[in-house]
């Protein structure tokens, strides 16, 4: 006696193959999905994001007025004497 197969067996076994690609573009496409996702938030700014930032973005008085004492680049004369014309070698003291 042969084993009755059902519409449902018969239907997967008839179309395997269409049914397996439909599957990977599927989730080939919600790969593609996620990964536009991480990128987008990745590069703009958190207020234009899918996600907003939970990160509080304030400082205490004490923190702000210690951040303001902190010396810029535009601060101080950095004298940097470069020789003309010559090969420096930054392994030699």
């Amino acid at each position: 006696m042969s084993k009755r197969t059902s519409s449902t067996e018969k239907f997967i076994k008839n179309n395997s193959s269409f049914i397996f690609i439909v599957v990977a573009a599927l989730g080939m496409s919600v790969v593609i999905w996620l990964n536009y996702q991480v990128y987008y938030n990745a590069t703009n700014p958190p207020e234009e994001s899918f996600i907003n930032s939970s990160t509080p973005t304030s400082f205490d008085k004490a923190t702000e007025s210690k951040l303001d004492s902190l010396h810029t680049r535009e601060d101080h004369y950095y004298n940097v004497n470069i020789p003309n014309n010559q090969r420096v070698n930054p392994f030699s003291e």
